[in-house]
């Protein structure tokens, strides 16, 4: 199941992740300190240095992101030639 993230407007590594549960609101999750706003990760993850599935989505999201931006400056070669 792939979640939606959505960037905060002016703001690095913070992004809203939506819920997977339907009408419930996204979560604000700062990938820098590894947060996340979900009672999954506030009453049990919190400190375990373990992340959420929002904090994984938010992650790949950034990684996917900056892949692109890499591609288009032309830095990373998009030939599968390996």
């Amino acid at each position: 199941m792939s979640l939606k993230v959505t960037p905060v407007e002016h703001e690095i590594c913070r992004f809203y992740v939506e819920s997977s549960v339907e009408g419930r609101d996204p979560y604000l999750v700062d990938t820098l300190r590894g947060e996340c706003g979900c009672p999954h990760f506030q009453r049990r993850l919190k400190g375990s240095n373990e992340f959420c599935k929002h904090i994984c989505a938010a992650r790949e999201f950034e990684l996917n992101q900056h892949h692109e931006r890499l591609i288009e400056s032309k830095l990373v070669s998009t030939n599968d030639g390996i």
